[in-house]
């Protein structure tokens, strides 16, 4: 697979979807820098490539770069508002670093627009958590 991608990007250096592909088996392999070379060399050839930037954002995230990670995710969202999975990842990220608001925002979004997946099961449960710890109770 890898000769097929390299071979593609050897005939037309401006393959973004051959360098992502290149760059997700990298990530899969868990040769992170090969995946990183891949993925920013995507986001270079076709700045408006939300997959690119998508990925970039996982690969950045599992690196521990949640800064990175959230300028990638929000350069997906840019492109293609309507992008799922970018909401679902970018409200963990939100929601990893205690920012709720912005977390709520991005897991309603995502269940407007995968309503009924086995991931918006969960994407319901962690906006419970969220409206539950924002919860003032009173006194009687």
């Amino acid at each position: 697979m890898i000769e097929a991608y390299a071979k593609a990007i050897e005939l037309d250096p401006g393959s973004a979807g051959a360098l992502v592909n290149l760059g997700t088996i990298y990530f899969n392999a868990r040769n992170f820098t090969l995946a990183e070379h891949y993925y920013t060399r995507a986001t270079e050839t076709d700045p408006e490539y939300a997959l690119a930037h998508f990925d970039l954002g996982n690969l950045c995230d599992e690196r521990g770069d949640r800064g990175r990670a959230q300028e990638h995710y929000l350069a997906a969202l840019r492109i293609a508002p309507n992008y799922a999975d970018a909401h679902y990842n970018i409200a963990l990220l939100y929601q990893g670093a205690r920012q709720p608001m912005k977390a709520a925002r991005h897991w309603m979004a995502y269940l407007k627009l995968d309503p009924a997946s086995e991931w918006a099961a969960i994407a319901r449960r962690e906006l419970d958590k969220l409206r539950e710890a924002a919860l003032v109770r009173g006194t009687k």
